[in-house]
């Protein structure tokens, strides 16, 4: 019967390694992100553009969402938005002034801020 004890004990054990370790192992490939698109990225005063992306995070849906005018390590928030039940977010906005500019979005879930990648509009005349 003691042989049986020590292999329960070694089951047991293996059952909890894999508990923890196999989470690890997932959320390495689960990592939280978001991505940011631009359509049409060159557009006249007055027009158009449609800022729109998806938000991979499992408790992102709900969450504000806020695009960024950047130039340097200056940021201006332009809009605010929800990101939605299946992680997707957009905004529309109009060409004011002339020249390229980038943007970015930003959510916050606890005390972590992600941002996406960098988009660039050009406005003319």
């Amino acid at each position: 019967m003691k042989h049986f004890g020590r292999i329960s004990a070694v089951v047991a054990l293996v059952a909890i390694v894999s508990v923890a370790v196999v989470p690890l192992a997932l959320g390495a490939k689960a990592q939280p992100s978001v991505s940011l698109k631009v359509k049409p990225a060159a557009i006249t005063i007055g027009e158009k553009v449609t800022f729109s992306g998806t938000v991979k995070h499992v408790m992102a849906r709900d969450t504000t969402v806020k695009l960024w005018l950047v130039w340097g390590n200056q940021w201006a928030l332009k809009k605010t938005g929800t990101i939605s039940s299946t992680g997707a977010f957009w905004f529309t906005a109009k060409g004011a002034r002339t020249g390229t500019s980038a943007f970015r979005v930003t959510y916050r879930i606890g005390t972590i801020t992600y941002q996406s990648n960098k988009v660039k509009v050009t406005v003319t005349k």
